[in-house]
């Protein structure tokens, strides 16, 4: 059964995103919000996870980070599904082979052994269709460079959830170990993950220990260097070990430290980077889409994009326990892919928009209201 403890203890607040979480619930205002760079290429969007929203929402470019480090900083209640940070790890992992197609070429190009699927889609008991599909997207756009596709048509977590049983985060603890099969950075990155999986296997056994509290107390860290960058630090880092063009910006464990935010778990050093680096939680891959032999090019965009918000109903955190829990919000979009020779979508907006703020300046009512 899932296990809840209490990191802080402070009460939990609800979630105050000035209303944004309520209006952008449509598939297309979802995909601008989070992602806004496949937005810029779509067209039509012909299918997504978001059509039958029910929960109030934020779209996020990082799902899992930014969730759980909102749920630090603004005393939110948190729930993670093994899912969750499965799905967070194979995103990661995606931006790692493509940004080394060449060098693993032998390994993916050739490869038949079933289990590789087997170890990227989920099969835990928290596993939904939609974590499904998700993991499955991200398992082509993983090896997009080797094969085409086609396809028919405020400083401490008040509350902590660790949804599903034990053994679920046993199996993903178990997951990581392949990631030692590949070269030297995601060996690195294991050592980085293997710590943090270890404690939340852990806290089925001792949610209200000490250990445990300290663990999720130390989850994030913010720094600010005055006019500078603000830097974040703690375990959530090692969930940003590679950019969304594969550059490992997990540091060298081996360096100095530079910073006493620093942390150390296992005697593994966890980096800091700006706040601004956080990379993103999504992937894409190009697919060719045949609808009865007209052929469309369409991209498939899936990942954590955002930050579901729900009410925790628990009288120990707040009186109401009104929209004061978050998680992170898995999806995906299918779209057909805008004419290259057009400018973005975005861009064709704001073109738009000025074109329209211009006939409003040439109007004659206004061109009188001004000579007066």
């Amino acid at each position: 059964m899932p296990v809840s403890f209490y990191p802080a203890n402070h009460p939990s607040k609800p979630v105050i995103a000035n209303g944004q979480y309520q209006k952008d619930t449509t598939p297309l205002t979802l995909l601008k919000s989070a992602c806004y760079d496949q937005y810029e290429k779509s067209d039509e969007i012909l299918q997504s996870s978001f059509e039958h929203l029910t929960e109030p929402i934020l779209p996020l470019s990082n799902g899992l980070v930014i969730t759980i480090v909102d749920a630090y900083s603004q005393h939110h209640a948190l729930s993670l599904r093994p899912d969750d940070v499965w799905i967070c790890i194979l995103t990661q992992f995606n931006f790692f082979v493509n940004a080394n197609a060449e060098t693993l070429r032998s390994i993916f190009k050739n490869i038949n052994d079933p289990s590789m699927a087997g170890w990227i889609i989920p099969k835990f008991s928290t596993t939904t269709l939609n974590d499904v599909v998700v993991s499955s997207v991200l398992m082509m756009s993983t090896m997009k460079k080797y094969f085409s596709y086609s396809l028919m048509l405020s400083c401490g977590i008040p509350k902590v959830t660790l949804e599903g049983e034990k053994a679920d985060w046993e199996d993903l603890l178990a997951r990581i170990e392949k990631l030692k099969e590949f070269e030297e950075e995601p060996t690195l990155w294991y050592n980085l993950l293997h710590p943090i999986l270890t404690r939340f296997v852990r806290a089925f056994d001792d949610p209200n220990g000490q250990e445990n509290i300290d663990f999720w107390n130390k989850v994030a860290h913010y720094d600010s260097m005055g006019s500078g960058p603000t830097y974040l630090s703690g375990w959530i880092t090692a969930f940003c070990a590679w950019n969304e063009d594969g550059q490992w910006i997990g540091k060298n464990q081996a360096r100095e430290n530079e910073f006493a935010m620093e942390l150390s778990l296992d005697d593994t050093r966890y980096h800091w980077l700006d706040s601004s680096e956080v990379p993103a939680g999504y992937a894409s891959v190009d697919v060719k889409l045949d609808d009865n032999g007209e052929i469309f090019d369409t991209i498939m965009v899936s990942g954590l994009v955002g930050m579901r918000v729900f009410p925790s109903n628990d009288n120990k955190l707040s009186e109401n326990g009104s929209q004061d829990a978050v998680k992170p919000l898995p999806g995906w979009w299918i779209f057909i892919k805008r004419d290259e020779h057009l400018p973005g979508r975005g861009t064709e907006e704001r073109q738009k928009e000025m074109e329209e703020m211009m006939k409003r300046w040439q109007s004659p009512e206004l061109k009188e209201a001004s000579n007066k």
